[in-house]
């Protein structure tokens, strides 16, 4: 049920879309802001040096629909950035109590600012994280069912403690950041996107938020519907190995934040195992035979090698015992 605020007593949402290459997805983005129930919204629109119209897309767009919003602002950028900066860029001229940062190929269900304005008020916090509503960008190819599970056991993770989530960060991230919805207040405290990463901003931010002893709270509700591709920033066309920005950005982004918080929970066989997996993807994007050779030199080092091979063979011993066991009973 919808708990309508009334329009006199609204504080201020900011939502900034961030865009690159959007042109075709941007208006039905830009759509999803201007049909909120909330009315007291700012829209800003920060581009990352696009290549196609998304520009002249949302120019467009926006002088048609400047009326429905009780702010208007708009950020282009000359060079790419990636986008850490091309968030931080939005947010410095928000003015709103609350922030609304989304993929200029996102959409919002129509009550999302309303329900999330609500249940950040109700319950007395800063930051929460919605659930997601996937769809795909072509009806003739369906979300895939392991994706779906994979986002599902996400937010049921997001229910953790802080401290658990912040311990979790350190390995595995789990947050949905397209649901993510905070003050501006908790932003600015806990130091915003960290740009020193362009390209994977989403671990440094979290765990940013978590240390300032902001938790992220989820609200069970699926307030965003995120857009799956087949193409993703970390998929590299060339190799079947990720993006080499994107896998430079993780490797220095585990060494900044995420070893020193497994060390300092006494995983240490973690801390050194992902260590080992960072330095031997990084040798597999080198060429010639010495990397190769370092390569498979680590692999042999790393004691998850050998912990996987004893899974699989328990695994395997295991299943063989119970078919034996059911064979016997009947």
């Amino acid at each position: 049920m919808n708990q309508i605020i009334n329009s006199k007593q609204q504080d201020l949402v900011s939502v900034v879309v961030v865009t690159y290459n959007s042109a075709k997805t941007v208006v039905e983005t830009l759509d999803s802001v201007k049909n909120q129930t909330y009315d007291n919204l700012e829209l800003i629109v920060t581009d990352d040096c696009s290549k196609d119209d998304t520009c002249l897309v949302v120019d467009r767009w926006i002088q048609e629909n400047e009326g429905r919003f009780s702010r208007v602002c708009k950020k282009y950028s000359n060079i790419n950035t990636g986008p850490a900066s091309n968030g931080n860029r939005g947010i410095e001229d928000a003015i709103g109590k609350y922030i609304k940062v989304m993929s200029g190929d996102d959409c919002l269900v129509d009550n999302a600012i309303e329900r999330y304005v609500v249940f950040l008020q109700r319950e007395g916090i800063q930051f929460c994280v919605s659930n997601l509503e996937l769809f795909s960008d072509d009806i003739s190819i369906p979300v895939p069912e392991s994706r779906i599970a994979s986002y599902r056991r996400c937010f049921e993770l997001c229910k953790e403690k802080r401290e658990d989530k912040l311990k979790r960060l350190a390995y595995e991230y789990v947050l949905l950041s397209p649901g993510y919805f905070y003050t501006q207040d908790a932003f600015k405290r806990s130091g915003g996107f960290d740009s020193r990463f362009p390209f994977s901003e989403e671990v440094p931010f979290a765990m940013r938020v978590l240390r300032a002893g902001f938790d992220i709270v989820p609200l069970d509700e699926k307030l965003v519907r995120y857009r799956y591709s087949g193409s993703t920033l970390s998929q590299h066309h060339g190799k079947k190995l990720g993006n080499r920005r994107w896998f430079e950005d993780n490797r220095k982004i585990y060494y900044e934040y995420q070893f020193p918080e497994l060390v300092k929970s006494f995983r240490w066989l973690k801390a050194y195992s992902k260590m080992v997996q960072y330095e031997q993807t990084n040798l597999a994007y080198k060429d010639g035979i010495l990397p190769r050779v370092g390569g498979g030199i680590l692999c042999v080092i790393n004691p998850y090698t050998y912990y996987n091979m004893f899974r699989k063979v328990w695994g395997r011993l295991r299943k063989s015992r119970n078919t034996s066991y059911t064979q016997e009973r009947t």
